[in-house]
């Protein structure tokens, strides 16, 4: 039997990290040694393969977010064998960082309040409260991601841009899928105009407050830029 493999995707790739994530970072005076993108970048990886396995069917294992959780803070051994080796080797090098920061507990409760959060967004019926969800979800991702950050490197400046960059991905995703995950029956609620009108409002204010945190406003504009030709991609899907 042929084992699934699963690859890393172009948002979480080196190059990627390395030309936005490094380069805004040092944008705002966080300098990482050479071991410590290192290990971003396979905190990254494992993120990226969590999703992968959690969103998509090829891979059919009971609960596994929880599965993933519980391996990663060390209650559970081992993980479902369905799970390929080169990403089980990512969950081992995270558990390894927990083990090392000491931190499971923390890791545990704010991993559970993103799952319920995320849950709560798919089953809701209100354009207020998915907005608000969306939010919500966004700050789990960010205070999970921090929980395994080198300890003692991003500015407060940097954690802040770093917080809105997290809102933006969030935000733009959700609007991005709005349509396909309806038709899935991924979510409840129906892609109306307003509710895409609403998540584009709280995108601006994210995008607007992420350029004000940042140094360079002519490099913010860039990277805005750079953001809109990569959103033209999925304007036919959101724009009435």
């Amino acid at each position: 039997m042929l084992e699934i493999q699963i690859s890393r995707r172009c948002d979480y790739s080196v190059q990627n990290l390395n030309s936005r994530l490094f380069k805004v970072l040092e944008a705002l005076n966080v300098y990482f040694t050479t071991k410590e993108k290192d290990i971003i970048d396979k905190v990254f990886a494992s993120i990226d393969f969590a999703d992968q396995i959690i969103d998509d069917n090829y891979i059919v294992i009971d609960n596994p977010q929880r599965q993933i959780l519980g391996f990663v803070v060390g209650e559970l051994e081992v993980l479902p064998c369905a799970i390929p080796k080169n990403v089980v080797d990512h969950f081992v090098f995270v558990r390894d960082i927990i083990a090392h920061k000491k931190n499971a507990g923390a890791v545990q409760k704010q991993s559970l309040a993103l799952f319920e959060v995320h849950d709560n967004r798919l089953c809701t019926n209100s354009e207020k409260e998915y907005v608000r969800l969306t939010i919500a979800e966004s700050i789990g991702h960010y205070n999970v991601l921090m929980l395994l950050f080198p300890d003692n490197k991003l500015t407060e400046q940097a954690k802040k841009f770093m917080l809105q960059a997290s809102m933006i991905g969030s935000l733009a995703d959700n609007l991005i899928d709005l349509k396909e995950d309806y038709s899935s029956g991924s979510i409840k609620i129906k892609p109306s105009f307003t509710l895409q009108l609403r998540l584009q409002v709280a995108l601006m204010r994210a995008s607007f407050k992420a350029f004000y945190l940042y140094p360079s406003k002519l490099e913010a504009l860039i990277l805005g830029l750079r953001y809109i030709k990569y959103s033209l991609g999925f304007l036919k899907k959101v724009v009435i």
